[in-house]
């Protein structure tokens, strides 16, 4: 056969693969010049010396006043700004308590700051606690089963005050499941509900408030064999079935979801794709009444990329960070994406810590006009310290990374 009808059988070979391959997600386009965001220089938070401030968590609140929190050495911290400068943090439980660690962070629209906690040594109490905008901070309460450890909290607020806590609780050593609870605004804890029961470990939930004060929660399954990114809602009074989110068939973590007040839900992942230890950031929408195909967020050239944060706004802005190791598997750095379109295509996939020494964990908040809030941990002021940089990105064209159906 002459080679150029070899070349045109391969190429008609190829194409109807394509064609037939089942439709889980989106490839973005190859990298290039792309538009960038303006960053603020970073900001020392935390600015403790000789202790490492990890695990920083960040909330835009209605009047427009910055909130975060996160582990400073041995105890929680909680700090509020305005982004250019930030107030000196305070202490979340006083000094002598039972260690208290990995808190979780929701403002409700009267500016009350709601913490949940972890609190002990193993078996691990999964607790509340809150400040009043101008007050101090409550004496810490239980919210999970005494008997088992409860970690990973995730903590969110609905537009009446309402609080939704949600946590993964070891049962057994091959059993976590995923439990909530919701107060009521002014009212007492409702019952613990559990959201996950079966023989798989169900780990690391997110939780989020959208349209009509529906509650959104995905978290990471090993119910498939490889870990999956699992999504529930809260309606009619009970958690519904479980969704399979990624079903790439390869190890699914990280994950991230955020809500808007249109019905969207977005969320945000890292997958292992097919190559050990080679990950990239991972999106899906729910537009009102079905999930779309999931689409690349990094591009191909973040090697290693995990922990995704995502924020969204009431005009369909989208906010992402995550941790990367395309630079440097020595020094990750924490990059930055942005989408105008609710997620159907993102700009930017930018380098926002560019330093010699390492930068992980990010979290974001959005602002409307524009605007995200970033905190991270870095070791540039010589030990971890939590870090903050204002991103704006409004403006820009929708260009670089059209969806193209897998």
């Amino acid at each position: 056969m002459p080679r150029k009808t070899r070349a045109s059988v391969l190429l008609l070979f190829l194409a109807a693969a394509l064609a037939l391959a089942p439709v889980h997600g989106g490839q973005g386009a190859p990298e290039a010049v792309r538009p960038a965001a303006s960053f603020s220089p970073p900001y020392n938070v935390s600015s403790s010396a000789g202790a490492n401030s990890t695990s920083a968590h960040v909330v835009r609140a209605a009047d427009g006043t910055l909130h975060a929190v996160w582990q400073e050495g041995g105890r929680p911290a909680y700090a509020q700004g305005t982004g250019p400068t930030w107030q000196p943090w305070e202490w979340i439980v006083p000094p002598g308590e039972p260690g208290y660690s990995g808190p979780a962070l929701a403002v409700d629209g009267s500016g009350n700051v709601h913490v949940a906690l972890v609190q002990g040594d193993a078996p691990h109490l999964l607790v509340y606690t809150s400040r009043p905008a101008s007050g101090t901070w409550t004496v810490p309460i239980p919210l999970s089963l005494p008997a088992y450890s409860s970690t990973c909290p995730a903590i969110a607020v609905d537009g009446t005050g309402g609080v939704w806590v949600a946590w993964q609780t070891e049962l057994a050593d091959t059993n976590a499941e995923i439990y909530a609870r919701y107060r009521p605004a002014g009212g007492a804890w409702d019952p613990l509900q559990r959201v996950t029961e079966n023989a798989a470990q169900d780990q690391r939930p997110s939780l989020a408030v959208g349209s009509g004060d529906i509650a959104h929660l995905a978290w990471r399954s090993s119910a498939a064999g490889v870990y999956d990114i699992l999504y529930s809602r809260f309606a009619g009074g009970t958690w519904a079935p479980a969704v399979n989110l990624s079903e790439t068939g390869f190890y699914s973590v990280d994950p991230d979801v955020a809500a808007d007040g249109a019905g969207n839900v977005y969320v945000v992942w890292a997958d292992e794709m097919g190559a050990l230890d080679h990950f990239q950031i991972l999106f899906r929408r729910w537009d009102g009444s079905a999930w779309l195909p999931w689409t690349y967020l990094s591009l191909p050239s973040a090697t290693r990329a995990l922990d995704p944060a995502l924020a969204a706004d009431s005009a369909g802005n989208l906010y992402a960070v995550w941790t990367d190791y395309r630079d440097d598997l020595w020094h990750p750095e924490v990059y930055f994406s942005h989408s105008t379109d609710h997620g159907a295509t993102w700009l930017g996939d930018e380098n926002l810590t560019q330093n010699a020494a390492s930068s992980y964990h990010p979290d974001v908040a959005a602002q409307p006009g524009g605007y995200a809030h970033i905190v991270w941990e870095d070791v540039s002021p010589g030990q971890l310290d939590i870090l903050y940089s204002r991103a704006y990105a409004a403006g820009l064209e929708k260009c670089c990374l059209p969806v193209v159906q897998k």
